[in-house]
């Protein structure tokens, strides 16, 4: 949709009252959030951590997170893709470089150290590593409960969950 639309859906589900306890249960289980996101020491650490997005970020701003992951993608989590000589096709964050390899972290949480030498391309990406669409897996009620989900978690708030 036009930035104009997303801002207009964004205005609407922003009404909508979410409710965190259902919020987190779709975060580690349909909406899939839980794949690369941690939480504490539940879900994965391939996306940044989100202990603390509900300060961090605002309601509408958590609405664009999720919708739109690659409006802004962190530098540290920046994707890379990158093609072996051998034809192999990698994309993942880049977790560390030397003069002679390059290591990166795909979607799945695996680290693959490659060969520079042995790359035929190597270079960063304009799409976070996230995917988008979460609009088309989520009712808009769903995505509310998840945003409110996220918007509890803040340093020493201590276990999320409830009503906002």
């Amino acid at each position: 949709p036009s930035a104009e639309a997303s801002d207009l859906l964004i205005t609407q589900w922003i009404e909508m009252r979410g409710h965190a306890g259902r919020g987190e249960q779709l975060f580690f289980s349909k909406a899939n959030c839980s794949t690369c996101h941690q939480v504490g020491d539940r879900g994965k650490e391939i996306g940044p951590p989100l202990n603390e997005i509900g300060a961090k970020l605002s309601r509408h701003g958590l609405y664009e997170a999720m919708l739109y992951p690659s409006a802004a993608i962190n530098h540290s989590y920046e994707t890379y893709s990158a093609l072996t000589d051998a034809g192999v096709a990698l994309k993942g964050i880049l977790v560390g470089a030397t003069e002679e390899t390059v290591t990166l972290k795909t979607e799945k949480g695996v680290l693959q150290e490659l060969r520079r030498d042995e790359l035929e391309l190597f270079e960063k990406q304009s799409a976070s590593l996230m995917p988008s669409g979460l609009e088309k897996i989520l009712s808009p009620q769903e995505i509310a409960d998840v945003a409110a989900y996220l918007a509890t978690l803040r340093a020493g708030s201590g276990e999320p969950g409830g009503g906002e």
